[in-house]
């Protein structure tokens, strides 16, 4: 039964990415001309603030994909059924929205949109951890999903848009110290939830959120730099 489901899966996923495969629209090669100043990248304290809104973001996701199920089973009593529909509702409205992110970021200012979404999943994981129904905090998982889909493609196009470093240098600091939350919060969730209760991990993943909301002006880049929406993919 285990095999026949996971060639059932791949066959429906083999034929989807055949049959998009022929409309797949080909990146275009941009050259961004901005000028460097000879400043040294470790000089730039601005680069460094946007690694940490990466980080502040990539950490609440990793609480929502490694424990949602957990905290509805342990907590709210639910089925297995439900808490595993619980992380993928989150994880199905963060993939529609992360599609639309460049639609989102170029019809609304950058910063707007990094702010209301920052704003969106808090709410979202504060409701999570207020819930009294499995039903409950699997709607606000995923509206939590909503909001965290576009920040940290957001925190990457501005590392590598910054106008005193290059592109590669941003991107590689920003990327580095980010993905220190996937690799590192993982286990010391699940250790504060086992001593406070996963309500107040969410709570405090609610607050990393609004952290984010008082950093968004740090993505601005300047008028004259064009921004480049391919850094996001």
């Amino acid at each position: 039964m285990g095999f026949m489901h996971l060639f059932l899966i791949s066959a429906i996923s083999l034929a989807i990415t055949l049959s998009v495969y022929p409309h797949i629209i080909k990146d275009k090669s941009i050259k961004i001309k901005r000028l460097i100043k000879g400043k040294q990248p470790h000089r730039s304290c601005t680069i460094y603030f946007i690694g940490v809104i990466a980080l502040l973001a990539m950490i609440p996701e990793c609480a929502v994909v490694d424990w949602s199920s957990r905290y509805l089973l342990k907590n709210l009593n639910a089925t297995t059924e439900t808490a595993s529909l619980s992380f993928a509702c989150f994880a199905g409205t963060m993939a529609i929205f992360r599609f639309m992110g460049d639609f989102i970021r170029n019809r609304f200012n950058a910063i707007l949109v990094m702010r209301s979404s920052s704003l969106l999943a808090g709410l979202g994981l504060l409701t999570a951890a207020m819930a009294s129904h499995p039903w409950q905090a699997t709607v606000a998982f995923a509206i939590a999903g909503i909001g965290i889909a576009n920040l940290v493609p957001i925190a990457f196009s501005a590392a590598g848009n910054q106008p005193d470093i290059s592109t590669n240098t941003g991107m590689s600091i920003v990327t580095t110290i980010g993905y220190l939350g996937t690799l590192m919060a993982p286990a010391p969730i699940g250790l504060v939830a086992e001593i406070t209760g996963f309500p107040a991990v969410y709570t405090g993943m609610a607050a990393m959120l609004g952290m984010i909301m008082l950093l968004a002006p740090l993505i601005r880049v300047k008028a004259s730099e064009k921004f480049d929406a391919n850094l996001t993919r």
